[in-house]
């Protein structure tokens, strides 16, 4: 895939990875299927400066992506991972822990396969919040904003922590 014209969205994000060095930053990329915007955050992110973590999900059973998921992992946070991960939970407690004690760029692709993932098993994954409520140097107000957004899209969480 050829690659150009896209300085002005490498620099911003550069400029949104320097300010994630005093503070942790959620980035959402969004436009039309098949621009780039995946190469676009590989070229700006991947480049050896801190662990880089490209999740990408499919349409599977959550059990089945932990354990695919997992060894991606480990190999960015630099450590084994105990036991095997069924829940998406436990992954990205996994990712958060080590995120606050060392930098580290996550993206999240197919980002909204997560509301597909166990809806025929009635066990349908509330990632949305659980990511967002957990990102290290979230405060009170992100979970106000969290939870104004949550009632506007009619979710209702199992549990808040």
């Amino acid at each position: 895939m050829k690659f150009y014209g896209r300085e002005e969205e490498l620099k911003e994000l550069a400029q949104i990875r320097q300010l994630a060095a005093n503070g942790s930053r959620l980035t959402v990329v969004t436009g039309r299927r098949r621009v780039g915007k995946t190469e676009l955050v590989e070229r700006a992110y991947n480049d050896g400066q801190q662990p880089y973590l490209y999740l990408l999900i499919s349409q599977r059973a959550e059990k089945e992506l932990c354990e695919i998921l997992q060894e991606q992992v480990q190999q960015a946070i630099g450590s084994p991972i105990l036991g095997q991960a069924e829940r998406f939970r436990d992954l990205f407690r996994i990712i958060m822990e080590s995120a606050c004690t060392r930098p580290m760029t996550v993206v999240i692709d197919e980002f909204q396969e997560f509301d597909k993932i166990n809806r025929e098993e009635g066990t349908h994954v509330e990632i949305v919040p659980y990511f967002i409520s957990s990102h290290p140097g979230c405060t009170l107000g992100d979970a106000v904003k969290l939870a104004e957004w949550l009632n506007r899209s009619g979710r209702q969480p199992e549990q808040v922590q």
